[in-house]
This record gives C-alpha cells, structure tokens and sequence, in this order.
C-alpha cells in the first residue's frame, strides 16, 4: 500500500498566528509524516485523522479537510479492494461447486453454475474452462469440448499441463462418429486444424 503524499494536494494555507496555533499545527505535521512513512492503509488512516484533529484545534481547516479528504479516500480505495476480493472468492466457490456437481453428474446443476461464473482472475479463467470442457464432454457434446479445451491451452504454461490437454482434445475427437466428424466445422482455426487432423488419422 503506497501512501499517499500531502505535498500532491492544493489547499489554501493557513500561517499560525499564536504559538499554540504553530505548537498544534507542528504536532499535526508529525503524523502527516507517520502517515506517509507508513505503507499500511490502518496506519495511514489513523494518523490523517489525528493530524486532522490537530488541524481543527489550530483554526487550518483547509488542511484538516484536506487530510479529511485523504482519508476518505483511502476507505474507499479499501472498499474496492474488499469488494474485488469478495467477488474472487465468490467464483472460486461457485466454480468449486461446479465441478462437484460434474464429479457427481449433476449436469444440469453444473451448466447452471458454469453459465452464471464469470472468471476474474488467470487461475480461475483455466479453472473456467476445464469445468466447461468436463463438462461438454459428459453431455456428449464432443465438439464443444475439443474447443474448450483450446481455449484452455491459451491459458496454459506448463508444458505437462498442455499435453494433459492435448489429450484430452483427442480423447474427445476420437468419442465424435466418422460421419459426424466429416461435417464437423469451427471457427477457431486452432480447433478447425485438429478436426483435420482426426479426419486425416481416421
């Protein structure tokens, strides 16, 4: 958490007039100071709020606004962060609960969970897509498995884990009839070279 520097913000200065304007208006300085030295948001908010309440006392509202200001903006910026991690743990359980149900062969549970997931971040993007390929797969939907699965390669790094799915690609050509395969088209040019390939090694 970087902190956030007073010296970027604007505000009409107030000069101490009484030395306990100036004594009041140095102790708010020092924990504008904590505040930037410190790289934890709790921290940052606590002293901005005493340096702001020492602003009061000295007559600088401009500057106790102004650290007012900063504070809310770090709860907000909080808030976000919060909300964004709630959601990502939210996919991560509906797609966990996914592929339970596909564990169990509760399709329709699964395609409902699936259809209403929208992956946030890379892991769960790959997460995503396996389900969905699992998925296609055990509805007998071969084709629409092969192409999830290729777009799964697209997230995938580790040279192990793509031949894991090349296999899987093949295991699910080699489930579409002969007929079938011949009439079969795509418009991913990647899933559109494997059907050649299955065609040609049948």
């Amino acid at each position: 958490m970087q902190a956030v520097k007073h010296e970027q913000e604007t505000t009409k200065e107030v000069v101490p007039t009484t030395e306990r304007q100036l004594s009041l208006t140095e102790e708010a300085e020092k924990f504008v100071e904590l505040a930037e030295d410190s790289d934890l948001a709790a921290a940052q908010q606590v002293y901005r709020a005493k340096a702001a309440r020492f602003y009061i006392e000295a007559g600088n509202l401009p500057r106790a606004k102004q650290q007012r200001d900063i504070v809310k903006q770090l709860y907000e910026d909080e808030l976000a962060r919060s909300a964004k991690e709630a959601d990502t743990t939210k996919v991560t359980l509906s797609l966990l609960s996914a592929e339970i149900a596909i564990a169990e062969q509760n399709l329709t549970l699964a395609n409902e969970l699936i259809a209403n997931t929208k992956p946030i971040t890379r892991q769960q993007q790959i997460d995503y897509h396996t389900a969905k390929a699992n998925l296609e797969y055990l509805s007998g939907n071969y084709l629409l498995a092969v192409d999830g699965r290729v777009k799964l390669g697209t997230y995938l790094t580790d040279p192990q884990e793509k031949n894991r799915n090349n296999k899987k690609i093949w295991a699910a050509l080699s489930n579409i009839p002969t007929g079938q395969l011949k009439t079969q088209r795509s418009s991913n040019p990647v899933t559109t070279a494997w059907l050649d390939l299955a065609r040609v090694m049948r």
